[in-house]
């Protein structure tokens, strides 16, 4: 096994130990065995194996101290406090999410009822107050640790490991809130977050709801006006992928990137596609799936300049390893990273394994690579979704297959409609998004059909997570078996050519 797939490998199986108790004290163990180990490869015959083991152990020992130095998200100094009414004053650092039962912010506060203490604290608070990324507030709450919740299927979600990820240790519940100053901290990201507003409030002009929410989804990866109701139904029929910033969109926006700068200079092609993309991620909250695809794309754009081949798999898992080493807790608490990386693992092996097994399927307006595509994507995130969500999607295929082909042109006609709502109203604006709004409403009429359909989804009862671990090495097995006995109408390709 090459040093690369060894040295990620045992990153990620360092980070993973260290959520398990492994610290400081673990990681300088093991790099004093690494050490142990290379002076005794040094005067071993078999050089090449000590080589592998001392890599080994270095990466896990790097995986292990990386995720041990962590900054903590909660503070002894703010116990006190913990379940009692407080005043805290802070910066709001994220984009507020705006959902249908009120407004969620992250706010970075550096003071609590006087005492100078910062943190990051999840504040729910009415949709009454208008309070914008940048913004210097102060906010009065009930002060609380957050704390893990059940389905109804027996599942029970990490609800403070989730919000760990992002730094977040404390909720403040029914807050009320006073902007002391707007656009205090705002920077270039809240100059991002603000075209990005005027383009919603453009997407608004120019199309009613719920059409102007599922434009903005599809192109800037906003959902939250789409309302509890429609995202349930894009959840039922496996379409939820569509309207969050994936790396579908991503690739469709990189595509229109490099189209309009395709007159440049190699090396100017490469800058400005990187700046835009960049930008483009940073615009649309900078989700572990956005910087992922973002960061691949952007490694697409750099070999294509120095002119070396684009080794996909390797990208892949680079960025991974990379965001990782930035916040090692997206590793298990982040599920839109795993179910990212875990997806465009499925379309880059498993969706060609498929497409050789389809050729009954026609190749006209890209069906048989539509199909293929769906199939290796949704086989290989199953069992990961099973166990996080317990849904099993019934219509996936039939829904992806109707909807995936036509998502280009809902992108750019509700780009072009949002524009030209930026600039105009009425009758000019509402003219410019009928096209959108004609592809986008038979998006929503094959969501409601199929959602509506009986048994559309099933819900499975909760497992264990070493059944998962089972099921993706009996498809690692599979895999590396098809490819070394593929089937008898590729064995008659080859031979025919």
């Amino acid at each position: 096994m090459p040093l690369f797939w060894i040295s990620c490998c045992f990153f990620f199986i360092g980070i993973i130990l260290a959520e398990y108790g492994f610290g400081l004290v673990a990681a300088l163990w093991l790099a004093l065995l690494a050490c142990i180990v290379f002076i005794a490869a040094f005067f071993s015959a078999e050089k090449s194996t000590g080589v592998l083991f001392f890599t080994a152990l270095v990466f896990l020992s790097c995986g292990v101290g990386r995720a041990a130095l962590v900054s903590p998200v909660h503070s002894e100094i703010l116990s006190p406090y913990i379940g009692k009414v407080a005043t805290l004053s802070g910066t709001v650092c994220q984009e507020p999410d705006t959902r249908e039962s009120g407004e969620r912010l992250t706010l970075c506060f550096d003071v609590v009822e006087g005492v100078e203490v910062s943190g990051r604290a999840l504040v729910v608070m009415s949709r009454l107050y208008e309070v914008s990324y940048g913004d210097h507030i102060s906010v009065r709450g009930t002060f609380l640790y957050p704390e893990s919740f059940g389905g109804e299927n027996g599942r029970l979600f990490d609800y403070p490991g989730y919000l760990a990820k992002d730094g977040v240790g404390y909720v403040l519940s029914f807050a009320e809130v006073l902007v002391v100053d707007t656009n205090a901290r705002g920077g270039i990201r809240g100059w991002l977050y603000a075209g990005k507003q005027k383009y919603l409030d453009g997407l608004a002009r120019a199309l009613s709801e719920p059409y102007a929410a599922l434009a903005g989804g599809i192109t800037v990866g906003d959902k939250r006006a789409l309302g509890n109701t429609l995202s349930d139904q894009f959840q039922i029929t496996g379409l939820t992928h569509i309207v969050v910033l994936s790396g579908y969109n991503i690739t469709l926006i990189t595509v229109a990137v490099l189209a309009l700068i395709s007159g440049f200079g190699i090396r100017m092609r490469f800058v400005t596609g990187a700046i835009i993309v960049a930008a483009f991620v940073a615009m649309t909250g900078g989700s572990a799936t956005g910087v992922r695809a973002g960061a691949m794309a952007v490694i697409a754009l750099f070999a294509t300049m120095v002119e070396r081949k684009y080794a996909i798999t390797r990208a892949l898992i680079f960025v991974a390893a990379m965001m990782a080493f930035v916040n090692p807790r997206i590793v298990l608490h982040d599920p839109s990273f795993q179910l990212s990386v875990l997806a465009t693992f499925g379309l880059i092996h498993v969706a060609p394994l498929v497409e050789r097994r389809i050729q009954f399927v026609t190749r006209r307006i890209g069906l048989r690579e539509v199909v293929a595509a769906t199939v290796g994507v949704q086989l290989f995130v199953l069992p990961l979704i099973l166990y996080q969500m317990g849904t099993l999607s019934l219509v996936s295929l039939a829904t992806n297959i109707l909807v995936l082909p036509v998502i280009p042109v809902a992108m750019i006609a509700s780009i072009l409609g949002g524009i030209v709502g930026i600039f105009f109203s009425g009758i000019v604006a509402v003219v410019a998004g009928f096209p959108a709004y004609t592809v986008l409403a038979y998006v929503l009429s094959v969501v409601e059909f199929f959602a509506h359909l009986p048994y559309a989804a099933i819900t499975v009862p909760a497992f264990p997570f070493w059944w998962v671990i089972v099921v993706y090495a009996c498809m690692f097995l599979l895999g590396i078996g098809a490819q070394q006995f593929p089937s008898s109408h590729s064995r008659g390709t080859h031979q025919r050519v």
